[in-house]
């Protein structure tokens, strides 16, 4: 189509109203939000996260008038409702400066059209736990189920693969994801493990949070790298790695996919979510360490189909050993996906020189980097904050790194970390 200038997210506005031909009206509505797919498409583990930093987005439109348009037609603004939102201001606050609260009031006062359902543009919403039910001795499940006036929108169910952020500990200041097993956007349910050297936040829910109690919650997002390519889909959890998986692992079934599921416990007697674990029938195995069956890597990966997809979630060691195994049966490192429900960050303090601010922080043995340079006022993008998605990479420009997590690939290590598993050693320089 012929344009007077290109239309990029610095200059389109949300709530442009702009004229296609002769014919057709539409609307500037929403900032896309680029998905995990893209990683799979281009065969770039970090492209999703590339594409919201440098502004590659898009939006969407939604139609004001119908009619035909055809190659040449002229794309013309007709009226501008908020000069100030650019699609990129919108992202940046959205996603980059998410604790400027004065410019989410803000946004939120201005109640903008969003597609066809008027929402407002939250960083965090209040939800009530609801419920509380005990799975295993370590993993309880936590209903929660939105506060006030809720729009048509939130009765959608949500995605499989989906984790979500809680504000946790009695002045808010932990934020910890947590997988969703299921529910809708407005009434939707975790399951939680009471981690052996909890960081405050498993420890929290478990011990302390109580039915009734209202909780800031930040948007659902889905970070699964799922790939609908693959021609077997081989699923690996390793004991609370199966809240990870259930929701897929249920879709996949619905669906009519070539796919297994194979738990690793450390008795029968532990299995959280059974009843719908059930339900999967043959494309489950369960491996019982207390009866002497043990999870045999090697015999799963000798069996695989000519273009399968592994994913993993487990500990630390569960993933290493399916990454050292798929690579020795010829699976590419883009058919291997790791989702972590946990991940270690502590270890010795370091300090980390910040180019582009002139700051120089320092990082204690038990805080991420992630955490401090909030502290700091620097604001990183984050999502699953347990080294899988990749969402909170920053770019080293100098220092020796302990790379922690799963979300980097190996050619990426040498310029660049992720700000919420790993550290530096001694001192490090980033671009920030």
């Amino acid at each position: 189509m012929r344009r007077g200038k290109q239309n990029v997210q610095g200059n389109i506005c949300i709530g442009d109203i702009l004229t296609i031909g002769p014919e057709v009206t539409v609307q500037v509505s929403l900032p896309r939000q680029p998905c995990f797919k893209l990683n799979h498409r281009f065969e770039v583990k970090d492209m999703a996260w590339q594409s919201q930093m440098k502004s590659r987005t898009g939006w969407y439109y939604r139609v004001l008038k119908e009619g035909y348009i055809s190659p040449g037609d002229e794309i013309k603004l007709v009226e501008r409702l908020n000069p100030k939102w650019t699609v990129a201001a919108v992202q940046h606050y959205l996603y980059r400066e998410m604790k400027n609260f004065e410019v989410m009031a803000e946004l939120n006062q201005d109640e903008r059209m969003f597609g066809d359902d008027s929402v407002t543009l939250e960083a965090w919403s209040d939800y009530k736990l609801v419920q509380e039910l005990r799975q295993t001795p370590r993993i309880c499940s936590f209903v929660f189920e939105v506060v006030g006036e809720q729009s048509q929108t939130t009765s959608l169910k949500v995605e499989p693969g989906s984790h979500v952020r809680l504000k946790l500990g009695d002045k808010g200041d932990l934020i910890r994801a947590y997988s969703v097993v299921g529910g809708t956007k407005d009434r939707f349910e975790l399951g939680v493990a009471l981690a052996d050297e909890s960081r405050g936040g498993s420890l929290y829910l478990h011990k302390n949070a109580k039915v009734g109690e209202v909780f800031s919650v930040g948007k659902i997002a889905t970070s699964f790298p799922f790939a609908p390519e693959a021609d077997e889909h081989i699923l690996i959890a390793g004991g609370t790695g199966i809240t990870a998986f259930l929701p897929t692992a249920e879709k996949l079934k619905e669906s009519g996919e070539n796919f297994t599921l194979h738990l690793a416990v450390r008795s029968t007697h532990k299995v959280p979510f059974r009843e719908r674990l059930s339900k999967l029938g043959k494309s489950l195995v369960i491996y019982d360490k207390e009866r002497g069956r043990r999870l045999d890597l090697a015999r799963i990966m000798c069996r695989v189909t000519t273009n399968p997809h592994v994913y993993c979630c487990g500990s630390p060691r569960l993933m290493d050993d399916v990454a050292a195994t798929a690579k020795r049966y010829g699976l590419a490192e883009e058919q291997i996906h790791f989702e972590a429900f946990a991940v270690t960050t502590s270890g010795d303090p370091f300090t980390a020189a910040l180019l582009t601010s002139q700051k120089t922080i320092q990082v204690p043995a038990r805080r991420s980097l992630l955490e401090a340079l909030r502290e700091a006022g620097i604001d990183v993008p984050s999502s699953c904050e347990a080294g899988s998605c990749g969402t909170c990479r920053v770019q080293v420009a100098k220092g020796r790194i302990d790379h922690r997590g799963t979300g980097l690939l190996e050619s990426d290590k040498a310029s660049a970390m992720l700000a919420c598993s790993s550290r530096g050693i001694g001192h490090i320089e980033l671009e920030l």
